[in-house]
């Protein structure tokens, strides 16, 4: 993008036959307002399931499963993980933890090693619901 560095105003004319409403409407569509069942936006991302990514240099992602559309591997790009999976916190508090996605299939000993490092850095698993590495 350099190129658009040297500009020395914002262009007049969008693309030849496409207007300002065209434009708003390429934003809304991004947005997911076209669809059937639009995006969450605003405080409805935050009701999804919550998801977590522990990737191979150990840095931890959580975020809000939108199915389709923003997943475990949505964090890392498709590239490799230790452990993947589900992940409930409440008022601050780690509740709930599912260490499996369905698609990242993480070993004990990898899901061991990460609830080990966290109980270094304070988190307290006395009131955390383990859930089987393994779906059923």
């Amino acid at each position: 993008h350099a190129h658009l560095r040297l500009m020395t105003s914002l262009p007049e004319k969008l693309l030849p036959g496409l207007g300002w409403d065209d434009f708003l409407d390429a934003i809304k569509h991004d947005q997911g307002a076209f669809m059937h069942h639009p995006l969450p936006q605003g405080e409805a991302r935050a009701l999804g399931k919550g998801i977590f990514t522990l990737d191979s240099f150990g840095q931890l992602y959580c975020g809000t499963k939108i199915r389709g559309v923003f997943h475990h591997s949505s964090f890392v790009r498709g590239h490799c993980v230790k452990v993947a999976g589900g992940i409930e916190i409440k008022d601050g508090w780690l509740v709930e933890l599912s260490p499996h996605s369905g698609h990242y299939q993480p070993g004990t000993e990898h899901v061991d090693e990460m609830i080990g490092v966290w109980k270094q850095r304070g988190v307290d698993f006395s009131s955390v619901a383990l859930k089987p590495f393994m779906k059923s």
